[in-house]
């Protein structure tokens, strides 16, 4: 098995074990070949909080436009920020990936086109029945602000790197782009 396949490997026994101690999934679960259809993302609208990690406060209503692109709305600072409401919210339109976990269990990927102060990746597991959303944001360099922000990790020379954030979110059907938002056009 090349280092490829052994990394992914490794990050789905993490990412499984992490689930089942959370007492999201069983083990059962894992096995059942009933449990392979999951809920979909295209034409809808997702408004998250990050509650937990170095962005926590943040708010972000995104929209999933179609099977590979979103565009996601930045409405509140993260507590470390301040905290303010963001009027006109920062807005960047991003092409994803999603991939099925398993029923109820969703993941998107993107990587960013730098409008989000060095964010570089974004990772989401969003878990439709807890209603609980978990994220890898992947940095590099710093905000801009010269801030490390509650103690996100810093490498040798003082840039942030991978921090994990988890919160709650909710689905709204359709895509009520509201004005000043960024637009799935």
């Amino acid at each position: 098995m090349n280092k490829v396949n052994q990394s992914k490997l490794c990050y789905l026994v993490i990412l499984l074990v992490s689930l089942i101690s959370a007492g999201t999934i069983s083990a059962n679960e894992i096995t059942s070949k009933k449990n392979n259809s999951t809920f979909t993302l295209t034409g809808k609208t997702v408004k998250h909080k990050w509650e937990k990690g170095a962005f926590a406060g943040a708010e972000f209503t995104t929209y999933i436009c179609d099977d590979g692109s979103l565009v996601w709305n930045q409405t509140r600072y993260p507590d470390a920020f301040g905290g303010e409401f963001i009027s006109p919210p920062f807005s960047s339109k991003e092409h994803y990936v999603s991939a099925d976990i398993f029923k109820g269990l969703k993941q998107i990927t993107w990587r960013e086109n730098g409008a989000n102060f060095g964010v570089q990746s974004v990772s989401w597991t969003l878990n439709e029945k807890s209603g609980e959303i978990f994220g890898v944001l992947v940095f590099e360099g710093d905000f801009g602000f010269g801030l490390d922000i509650n103690n996100a990790p810093l490498d040798e020379e003082g840039n942030r790197q991978s921090i994990t954030v988890s919160g709650t979110f909710e689905f709204i059907e359709g895509i009520n782009e509201m004005a000043g938002f960024g637009t799935c056009d």
